[in-house]
């Protein structure tokens, strides 16, 4: 598990808000990353990233803010977690209808 603190740094707090709120939109929407869009070993695998928001405590935020020595500043926190995802895809395996046995009886040499 990965825990991402995303805080925007624009010009103005409204700019913040609309950033985060388009944040939470994209995030939302796309919760579970999975297949080509994943890179490295877990492209085109079916492992998956699943995305949370993970809200932190006013005691966790106080200290991540407290450790870079920064006043707080507006942002959102995420979990990302790999999970093991099941295919959807079936293999269609024809079960045997009919089967010939055909032996060919060997010629045996005087």
């Amino acid at each position: 598990m990965l825990r991402y603190l995303l805080t925007p740094f624009s010009g103005d707090q409204l700019t913040n808000h609309k950033i985060l709120g388009r944040v939470l939109q994209v995030l939302y929407d796309e919760a579970i990353i999975s297949g080509s869009v994943l890179q490295g070993v877990l492209k085109d695998t079916d492992q998956a990233l699943k995305i949370t928001l993970s809200p932190l405590s006013l005691e966790e935020r106080t200290r991540v803010w407290h450790s870079v020595q920064k006043p707080y500043r507006l942002s959102l926190s995420y979990e990302v977690r790999v999970v093991n995802l099941d295919s959807t895809v079936l293999d269609q395996i024809t079960p045997v209808a009919n089967r010939l046995a055909d032996f060919a009886t060997p010629e045996v040499e005087p």
